[in-house]
């Protein structure tokens, strides 16, 4: 169990989430008192409306679907070094959900994923042809029980170029311009 008195964006709070743990509030506490020993938390679960409006999620429905199946299972991750929360507390997270995180870009896998934040992306290899994502992928991605890298990419320096290349010659009806 987790006790809280509101979703808070926490390492703990995130981990629990991550491995379906029952997250209570504080009539479980009461409860549990009362009863002179720790009572079933599914009664008792966590209610924060507001939150879950703000952040776009189902408590109940984001943990039931962490239970059955963790949601990084099988992904690899790279985490650069100015990440918030920090690169071993996301790593932990990151562990929780069943997802790996390297320590090098050298050697990963093709298909991992670079968790970053705009100060670290000038710090990424040139030839960088990995996913780069904030860390809001993994934070809203486990609030939600749904990955989406679209909404949460960051320009590399390398995308960022191929990008400024492909719009120069998308000037002017596709033909490039003149220097």
């Amino acid at each position: 169990h987790l006790y809280a008195e509101a979703v808070k964006r926490t390492v703990k709070f995130f981990i629990a989430l991550a491995l379906g743990k029952e997250i209570v509030g504080e009539h479980w506490i009461r409860e549990s008192v009362e009863k002179g020993k720790f009572v079933d938390g599914g009664r008792f679960m966590l209610r924060d409306p507001a939150s879950e409006e703000k952040y776009d999620f189902s408590l109940r429905r984001s943990l039931a679907a962490a239970r059955g199946a963790r949601l990084l299972q099988g992904k690899t991750f790279f985490i650069t070094a100015s990440t918030k929360p920090s690169p071993a507390e996301l790593s932990q997270i990151i562990a929780a959900a069943g997802g790996t995180v390297v320590g090098s870009l050298e050697g990963a896998p093709a298909d991992a994923t670079v968790v970053s934040c705009e100060g670290d992306l000038q710090r990424l290899p040139k030839n960088n042809r990995h996913s780069v994502v904030s860390v809001e992928y993994i934070l809203s991605g486990l609030l939600q029980q749904e990955l989406d890298a679209d909404k949460f990419r960051l320009n590399a320096p390398a995308a960022a170029a191929a990008t400024g290349k492909r719009a120069a010659a998308d000037d002017e009806g596709g033909r490039k311009k003149r220097r």
